[in-house]
């Protein structure tokens, strides 16, 4: 069965090797990541979806309902990375202790990411946590966050 990664590639056009140019990585590396002889790790997803126009929650799990995240009222495309991130993330979390995270657990996470994003400079530092934390829970709920 093919790889959702494969799948999207091919479903935009691209051949490995131009993914990899576009990603700055090898053929080699595309191909092992497509069939799993390689881990799709977080950072390679986050690569990857930058590239193919799609989050890393999609490539990390299929889940079309992320497949493309929409910046709600313009929100920069750094703090969807984060969101995307941090998401998949607390997913893989979910799946591995076998509970459901609370809400309050996931904005949690959702805050630590985006502490380290302002610390490593790749997140502006002006952008506000909490206000990340609250569209990434009305992706996740499906509810509108509140207004800034």
């Amino acid at each position: 069965m093919p790889s959702v990664l494969k799948k999207y590639r091919l479903e935009k056009g691209l051949t490995q090797t131009e993914l990899a140019k576009r990603v700055g990585t090898s053929q080699a590396q595309i191909y092992r990541l497509e069939n799993s002889e390689r881990k799709l790790t977080v950072e390679w997803a986050e690569r990857l979806a930058k590239a193919l126009s799609t989050s890393a929650r999609f490539l990390l799990f299929g889940d079309t309902s992320a497949r493309a995240m929409p910046a709600p009222n313009g929100f920069p495309a750094d703090a969807q990375s984060v969101i995307a991130e941090s998401l998949a993330f607390t997913d893989g979390l979910e799946r591995q202790s076998d509970r459901k995270l609370s809400c309050d657990e996931r904005a949690a996470y959702i805050m630590k990411f985006c502490k380290i994003y302002q610390e490593t400079g790749q997140l502006p530092r002006e952008l506000d946590s909490l206000h990340i934390a609250a569209v990434a829970s009305s992706i996740i709920y499906n509810v509108n966050p509140a207004p800034q």
